[in-house]
């Protein structure tokens, strides 16, 4: 019994059919619309967890910040006076954020080598302001960088007046052309 082609059954040869360039069109749209709206809902819930995320970040870096500065406070003024260098430079760190070499050598009667020796061995940020070290708590830093950063105004004494308790070290670092105005971005940069 001779063999049967698939052509037998069918009665004619099939033959294979190209799609026009329209047809190609029309399905990749349709497959295109059947996901794309997931996706899109996909892209944009997560662009809402980041957002929130960014937010409880800043809420729990303001509530360490805060809980530092009232650990410090909490201690009455001998018990300042009766701790370790290590102990007074902490208090002092937690309450203003930063402080300089010199002006601490001043109240604590101590070398500004000792201090930035010190300074060191607690892991604090030591900045060279030509003569004088500014010591900064790295939490600090990192608060009055995103402030720094969030000043549009090119005006020094109007970046002063928005950045509050780290004017003077704005001013100090200003001075030394470690700060500068970036006008293309228009925003303030700080060199590292």
């Amino acid at each position: 019994m001779p063999r049967k082609k698939l052509s037998d059954y069918i009665g004619s040869e099939p033959r294979a059919r190209c799609l026009t360039e329209q047809e190609v069109k029309v399905i990749v749209e349709k497959t295109v619309a059947q996901f794309l709206p997931g996706i899109i809902d996909k892209i944009n819930e997560l662009s809402r967890e980041i957002a929130s995320l960014r937010s409880e970040l800043q809420d729990l870096r303001k509530e360490c910040l805060q809980q530092a500065s009232r650990a410090g406070r909490s201690l009455s003024y001998r018990e300042r006076k009766k701790g370790s260098l290590f102990d007074k430079i902490k208090i002092i760190l937690s309450e203003n954020g930063y402080v300089f070499a010199s002006q601490l050598a001043r109240e604590l009667r101590i070398s500004p080598a000792r201090i930035l020796d010190v300074a060191r061995e607690l892991d604090y940020i030591l900045i060279d302001l030509g003569g004088d070290y500014a010591i900064i708590d790295p939490y600090s830093l990192e608060e009055f960088s995103q402030m720094l950063s969030s000043i549009s105004s090119p005006d020094p004494l109007e970046a002063s007046r928005q950045l509050g308790k780290y004017a003077t070290l704005f001013e100090k670092l200003r001075s030394e052309s470690l700060v500068f105005y970036d006008g293309r971005a228009k925003k303030w940069r700080i060199i590292r």
